[in-house]
């Protein structure tokens, strides 16, 4: 049930960072979170049909793809994140979808889902983090000539 509920408030969460964009970046978002949904939705089911091409663990392989997709789309750390959700979510219930069409039992929201989403999110801030390390060095290079206080 914990489960259900965090689900739930990371979606609205979501939805209510995208109203607040306008009609050309909304569009944007959308296409950008169904290739996310689409890419999620094909990496499990290439993991439930096809095993054998998965060569580490799922959740780090799923978690790069994802993480290579949002950074091909957006260039700010809000949108990643945002888009990372949205589209996460969004495949996780087609996914689910799918699973109960072939007679397989599927939980939406699983702990697996938000490892893969963690490990993504870790990922995309970490990334952030580097990108932020040379404007820190150059801010506290000292100019020649001038002291800093």
């Amino acid at each position: 049930m914990v489960i259900i509920v965090m689900k739930i408030a990371q979606l609205q969460l979501s939805c209510y960072f995208v109203a607040k964009q306008t009609r050309w970046q909304l569009l944007y978002m959308v296409i950008a979170s169904l290739t996310i949904a689409f890419a999620y939705t094909s990496f499990q089911l290439l993991v439930l049909f096809d095993p054998v091409w998965i060569w580490m663990d799922r959740t780090w392989m799923l978690a790069m793809v994802l993480v290579i997709l949002c950074f091909l789309f957006y260039e700010n750390i809000r949108s990643r994140l945002l888009c990372l959700v949205i589209g996460g979510c969004q495949g996780e219930m087609l996914y689910s979808i799918i699973s109960q069409k072939i007679s397989l039992s599927s939980i939406i929201g699983s702990f697996s889902f938000l490892d893969t989403m963690s490990v993504s999110a870790s990922c995309i801030l970490i990334w952030a983090l580097f990108e932020q390390i040379p404007v820190y060095v150059d801010s506290k290079k000292q100019i020649k000539g001038t002291r800093q206080p």
